[in-house]
């Protein structure tokens, strides 16, 4: 996003303060060039930003100066030359995939309009090429001069955006409306907007298929949107996921205090949430490979040898009805939490005998 600066009195104090939504962690304001970048001051919710955390070009005649975000809201940008406040804007810093989490008086403006592209047109190639849809290198890439900072030192690569720079296979050159067309059209929008899936499946071909035959369907997959836990672009997690697996399902989860508790089960340790569970979806509840029994099976062998001899001789390892979950049938988490616990083993309760008379009260 490169917003430019606010026409009219912007340091007026009945003047609206514009309310931006970022899905990038800075800004960069582009100006006209009065000689050193020294007279501009800039403040961050009304505290300076040091000069080494920002990132400042010269060019003939305009200077690009790119601001650090803080995540979250509360990032009132104020640029002044001398003393005349010449820019002023609140951002709300969320990546795409986070959107629930931005109040609704803050938008999305895209950069790429009309209006917006005529000041850089000077320096700036702003028209799609031919050559651009698959270029012979990435810095033949219309795209590649602003947004080459933004992903290619990712760990891993889409490979058609940080690696061969096709953006135009998944952006439309075209303008066109959108939901955030507030001044115009817009150019490089994605013309399935937040569905990205369509987007996804003409190349990842399998998946659809795979995705349409499940019987429960993870919410993201459901609404079509890939990118809610996959970076388009690139990311430093495996499988371009927009955070480390476990991080990821927790916050969408709200699984903050299963994880802080002293007993975790040892794959969520190794391998994160998606050891059992299927984040795309799978034809078992809860996006199991298969029933519980036997995605508990498939790592505990020797429970199933026991059969009907654990925890003692003769206790049933499963049964068709859970005597304390009507319409549930008992199995290995009627007993042990799948996930934490407070206890050793996972059990339920801390004394075993606490946990026996759940079950059979005539005990107590």
């Amino acid at each position: 996003m490169s917003p430019l600066p606010v026409s009219g009195d912007a340091g007026g104090a009945k003047a609206d303060i514009q309310k931006i939504w970022s899905s990038v962690p800075h800004v960069t304001w582009v100006g006209e060039l009065s000689g050193s970048p020294e007279p501009y001051s800039i403040t961050v919710n009304g505290d300076s930003v040091i000069s080494e955390k920002l990132v400042i070009n010269n060019y003939d005649d305009s200077i690009h100066i790119r601001i650090p975000l803080h995540y979250g809201k509360s990032n009132l940008i104020v640029i002044k030359d001398g003393n005349s406040v010449i820019y002023r804007t609140d951002f709300f810093f969320a990546f795409s995939f986070e959107g629930i989490l931005v109040p609704e008086e803050y938008m999305i403006t895209p950069f790429h309009s009309e209006r917006n592209e005529s000041p850089c047109r000077t320096c700036h190639r702003m028209d799609v090429e031919m050559a651009d849809m698959m270029p012979a290198r990435p810095t033949d890439s219309l795209c590649y001069s602003c947004h080459n900072g933004e992903f290619p030192e990712l760990l891993n690569q889409h490979r058609e955006a940080g690696v061969s720079w096709e953006c135009l296979r998944c952006h439309k050159a075209e303008p066109m409306e959108t939901d955030f067309s507030l001044d115009g059209p817009v150019k490089y929008a994605m013309a399935e907007g937040a569905r990205v899936a369509p987007l996804c499946y003409r190349c990842h071909i399998n998946k659809e298929k795979e995705h349409s035959e499940f019987k429960y369907v993870h919410g993201p997959v459901a609404m079509q949107g890939c990118n809610m836990c996959h970076n388009p672009h690139g990311s430093n997690n495996k499988r371009l996921l927009q955070k480390e697996i476990s991080t990821l399902c927790v916050e969408c989860h709200r699984l903050q205090e299963m994880v802080e508790k002293p007993h975790l089960h040892a794959p969520l340790v190794k391998s994160g949430c998606t050891a059992c569970h299927d984040p795309h979806g799978s034809n078992s509840p809860f996006f199991l490979p298969s029933d519980i029994i036997g995605t508990c099976f498939s790592c505990h062998p020797n429970i199933r040898e026991k059969g009907k001899n654990h925890p003692i001789t003769g206790h049933p390892v499963y049964a068709e009805q859970d005597p304390l979950v009507e319409d549930r049938e008992f199995t290995c988490v009627s007993c042990h939490n799948p996930h934490s616990s407070e206890h050793d083993r996972l059990l339920a309760e801390e004394e075993l005998m606490m946990l026996c008379v759940r079950c059979h009260p005539r005990f107590k």
